[in-house]
């Protein structure tokens, strides 16, 4: 995850140099993301650090966060850093070739790790998160949702106070409760 208070611009390179050093075959970088109702987003939002709040951006792939250290276009480069830091040509060919080998791992188990870098590899080239979908997007504007005021989400999602405990932190113990 890449956002915390001490990171810095380097922070993405250094966390796709770190897990490669560690040995990981696979792994997925995530932007600090305030999701509605837990105690990080009651806390960013008492504290004013929450500059979107457009749920369709609440996935982990976009600047949701004031950060003290970076502003949203270091912060979203640190992401990209990690990335393609990580999921490299020379790293491809190391996990096709010593996966492939063998280690220990079943045939099956071993295509599929090939299989699973080669997604990942191309789905970061293509600038979006692997977890999103496939290789290559279709991009539909009429699935996204639209971006509808806080009364309307209120009548239409939860109703009343509730709605304003989860997406400002305003209800008290009601977003923040230890679970």
């Amino acid at each position: 995850m890449l956002g915390f208070p001490f990171d810095g611009a380097d922070c993405g390179r250094i966390a796709a140099k770190t897990l490669k050093k560690i040995g990981f075959d696979i792994v997925s970088f995530f932007i600090m993301t305030p999701l509605p109702g837990t105690e990080d987003q009651v806390r960013y939002a008492k504290e004013g650090a929450i500059i979107d709040w457009d749920f369709n951006n609440l996935d982990s792939q976009h600047v949701t966060l004031s950060h003290p250290k970076l502003d949203k276009h270091s912060w979203m480069q640190a992401y990209r850093d990690a990335f393609t830091g990580f999921y490299t040509l020379p790293k491809l060919l190391h996990t096709v070739f010593s996966v492939a080998g063998g280690r220990g791992l079943s045939a099956e188990a071993r295509r599929s790790t090939v299989r699973q870098f080669v997604y990942y590899f191309f789905s970061y080239r293509q600038d979006r998160h692997p977890m999103v979908g496939g290789v290559w997007q279709i991009l539909r504007r009429d699935v996204r949702r639209s971006a509808i005021t806080d009364e309307e989400a209120r009548r239409q999602y939860l109703g009343g106070l509730r709605f304003d405990a989860i997406l400002r932190g305003d209800g008290g113990n009601f977003a923040a409760a230890p679970a």
